[in-house]
């Protein structure tokens, strides 16, 4: 098995236990924590319903909201997993 696909593997077996432990445990929301152009701590709670899709396609939010991030113009931002990560 390539180190490609080896890796894809090991995501996902992470994020399926991470929506089995949201089930088992009653988790009610999931904050997913990130760091503005500044360095300083952002996050965006969600369902866990949301997080499933969340790392397949990830989650749309208003930049504009994030010192640093985008003008007003340019707000739509997308915030994806790292097994989302293109070589």
């Amino acid at each position: 098995m390539s180190t490609t696909s080896s890796q894809s593997a090991d995501v996902t077996k992470q994020q399926e236990f991470v929506l089995r432990t949201l089930e088992e445990r009653d988790i009610r929301f999931v904050r997913l924590w990130f760091t503005d152009v500044l360095g300083f701590l952002k996050s965006v709670a969600i369902a866990p319903p949301e997080l499933e899709n969340a790392f397949a396609e990830g989650i749309g939010f208003d930049g504009s909201a994030i010192e640093g991030f985008a003008r007003g113009t340019e707000s739509d931002m997308l915030y994806t997993t790292l097994s989302k990560k293109k070589n």
